[in-house]
């Protein structure tokens, strides 16, 4: 298809580097989270394009379904190829949470939950295209064959991730370049980081904020114990974050 508007019920593939082409559905594009579509991936795996029939697509999503940038469909690194309202009719599309109010869509349907209460619910995670994919190889290969990441045109963060603090208070950088966060976007996700840290008990947060453009957070945490620095960094990996963090013991 040649449309770059993105839409509900439009059909993505993914193209993974030697491996094949996993395919999505579009299941909303959000007004309040501004650029951002939520989507969810089939559990299958094609190997090229032109094998996608989408009268075959369907089953459960491989995982719940959460935000990227539509700016990867419309620069053409992820191809539209299809729509399908039949699809979007019967796919599930979850409630997220950012910090203690619960989202369908871009509607509020609860606000100031209790912590214990709004953990239940899967946070906002606006995931860079390099984080889906991996997660995608990841869950294709079972983790068996090591993440082969595609050559892009455009400026990335620096990759390197340092993870030797000797203390319990640390600091962590988080680099958002690339991902087309707003200011407002950033402290969203700032927000709920902070809530799953505290909430998994993995220590308190205690300073911290967001670049005014969106494209920087940091935290200073004070771990409950050295120990729980490996339960921070599958928090980060889980959200999205691989490669984009950095830490390092507080000043």
């Amino acid at each position: 298809m040649s449309r770059k508007t993105v839409k509900p019920g439009d059909i993505i593939a993914v193209p993974l580097k030697g491996l094949g082409v996993a395919v999505g559905l579009v299941l909303h594009v959000s007004k309040y989270f501004k650029n951002s579509m939520m989507i969810g991936f089939y559990n299958q795996l094609f190997d090229s394009i032109d094998q996608i029939e989408i009268a075959n697509l369907g089953g459960e999503f491989i995982e719940v379904p959460n935000y990227t940038g539509v700016q990867i469909v419309k620069e053409g690194d992820w191809k539209l190829i299809g729509h399908s309202p039949d699809l979007l009719a019967v796919a599930k599309i979850p409630i997220l949470r950012v910090v203690n109010t619960l989202y369908y869509k871009d509607e509020i349907v609860q606000q100031l939950l209790p912590r214990d209460e709004a953990i239940k619910y899967p946070p906002v995670i606006g995931q860079g295209m390099l984080s889906v994919e991996k997660k995608l190889w990841v869950h294709f290969t079972k983790g068996e064959i090591p993440y082969i990441e595609r050559n892009l045109s455009i400026d990335q963060p620096d990759r390197s991730i340092k993870t030797s603090p000797t203390s319990t208070n640390i600091q962590v950088d988080i680099n958002l370049k690339g991902l087309d966060k707003l200011g407002s976007e950033a402290f969203s996700l700032k927000s709920s980081l902070e809530d799953e840290i505290e909430g998994q008990e993995i220590g308190e947060v205690v300073g911290g904020g967001t670049n005014v453009d969106g494209s920087a957070i940091d935290l200073e945490i004070e771990l409950e114990e050295l120990s729980k620095l490996q339960d921070l960094i599958d928090l980060l990996n889980k959200a999205g974050l691989e490669d984009r963090f950095t830490i390092r013991d507080a000043e």
